[in-house]
């Protein structure tokens, strides 16, 4: 069996433990972020549009948003990046209307080794595309033989919101269980662009 990515083990037993939705302590890096976003952002709720996803699924066209709220003067996003020394790591979870769902969420995740660059690729790109939440089956990129591309083409992070723009493209397959394999019989082909503002961490 494929073993999964890391997120910090520590932190998704907490998180596990908080949402009790399994007990398992890995996940990938775009499924944690995904269910993190779900379980720990409901403030988002009366939230504003922060970006665009365009995405063709199986062929159909869909417009699917980013979103952000500046509760309290702080901003809270949907598309975040951290720039580090170490790893830097590019999330967007768009939702299919400008407003919080916890049910259907498409994730973005793309990892870079040290501080990103203008060019540079990511070491990891992952897709996930939540269905009807984090609880039930969903599609991932992650231990599909076919391998998903990414590329940026601007990345603005010298003010907090940035802003961000580039490509995707990825066949995700169904994962009924987060410690099992997803289902090469059942596969979708995703690709599309995202333009969206960034929350830098």
């Amino acid at each position: 069996m494929k073993a999964k990515s890391f997120n910090g083990i520590v932190a998704l037993k907490t998180f596990f433990a908080t949402v009790a939705f399994r007990t398992v302590s890995i996940c990938t890096v775009s499924i944690c972020r995904a269910a993190f976003f779900v379980a720990f952002l409901p403030t988002i709720a009366s939230a504003d549009q922060f970006g665009t996803v365009a995405i063709t699924l199986n062929e159909e066209s869909q417009n699917w948003y980013t979103i952000s709220s500046n509760s309290g003067g702080a901003l809270s996003a949907s598309a975040t990046f951290t720039n580090d020394t170490t790893l830097s790591n590019l999330s967007i979870q768009a939702h299919p209307e400008p407003v919080y769902s916890a049910n259907k969420v498409l994730s973005i995740a793309l990892t870079y080794y040290g501080a990103y660059e203008t060019g540079k690729a990511p070491i990891t790109i992952e897709v996930v595309y939540l269905t009807d939440g984090i609880q039930n089956p969903f599609y991932t990129s992650d231990g599909v033989a076919s391998t998903p591309t990414a590329s940026v083409e601007l990345l603005e992070d010298g003010e907090n919101p940035g802003h961000v723009t580039g490509h995707f493209a990825a066949k995700i397959c169904l994962l009924k269980e987060l410690s099992g394999e997803p289902d090469p019989n059942d596969c979708k082909d995703i690709k599309g662009r995202f333009d969206t503002g960034l929350q830098i961490q």
